[in-house]
């Protein structure tokens, strides 16, 4: 995959960071990508509003994930994040 379809990807993390904030949670959006670059799912801190204090972004997506996909198709996706993630939600994903 060249740089621009990642910067674009990026982009669209911070874009549901900016949701997140709107929402009254903390500014963080996480989404998953195949390995066309296609995204396949999105997800945003839920922290605030749940309130789940393990609702950060990455957490979030990585449940809806491993509930869809078999780990097989997994391993072949990308997982882009608005920010670099903390400590426990790097040991999830």
């Amino acid at each position: 995959m060249s740089f621009e379809p990642n910067l674009a990807l990026l982009r669209r993390a911070i874009a549901l960071a900016k949701q997140a904030r709107d929402r009254g949670n903390h500014p963080f959006g996480a989404l998953l990508a195949d390995a066309g670059g296609n995204v396949i799912l999105e997800a945003e801190n839920s922290v605030v509003m749940a309130p789940d204090a393990t609702g950060h972004a990455e957490t979030n997506l990585v449940r809806l994930a491993s509930q869809r996909f078999d780990r097989d198709f997994l391993a072949t996706c990308t997982l882009y994040t608005s920010t670099e993630p903390c400590a426990p939600c790097a040991s999830v994903v």
